[in-house]
């Protein structure tokens, strides 16, 4: 939907899946071979964050969004549906990244939150620079605390 608006925009879908040959095929099929690159599974994620403008979140489901969180630790603007309670908590409408109202499915409003973040270099970056706190408030100390205090007040209630 906005491959002709921005020619020097490339996609990039990161991942093996069950869906790549179709994929493969539709991407082949619609001539987007220059825009659409897909990359298998990366063990250094941080150099493809590092050179990336934003980040999109298609999901309907996720149990926590790590791929969210991971992108907005690397300081990227997140768009991702309202309703994928996975991703919801993490992104803060129009402070960190762009929640996407309505029904899941609907890439025609995904891409007009895509081609508003795209034409406007001030906002992605005005939400690039929101804290997020994704580092402190997810590190491994953090959550180790939480799950220590959640332990020893289940044994004091069980006891």
């Amino acid at each position: 939907l906005l491959t002709k608006k921005y020619p020097d925009w490339k996609l990039k879908i990161i991942g093996i899946g069950k869906l790549k040959d179709s994929l493969i095929k539709e991407i082949n099929n619609r001539k987007l071979n220059d825009q659409v690159i897909l990359i298998d599974s990366q063990t250094n994620i941080e150099k493809i964050y590092l050179s990336s403008q934003l980040f999109v979140s298609s999901s309907i489901y996720e149990s926590f969004g790590y791929v969210v969180a991971e992108a907005l630790h690397y300081g990227l603007p997140v768009i991702g549906f309202k309703k994928c309670l996975g991703i919801n908590h993490l992104i803060k409408n129009n402070l960190n990244g762009i929640l996407v109202e309505g029904s899941f499915y609907n890439y025609d409003k995904l891409s007009l939150k895509m081609d508003e973040l795209m034409q406007d270099d001030f906002k992605r970056q005005k939400l690039a620079k929101y804290d997020s706190n994704i580092s402190s408030v997810y590190n491994l100390d953090n959550i180790i605390s939480k799950w220590q205090k959640h332990i020893n007040e289940l044994l004091i209630k069980y006891k």
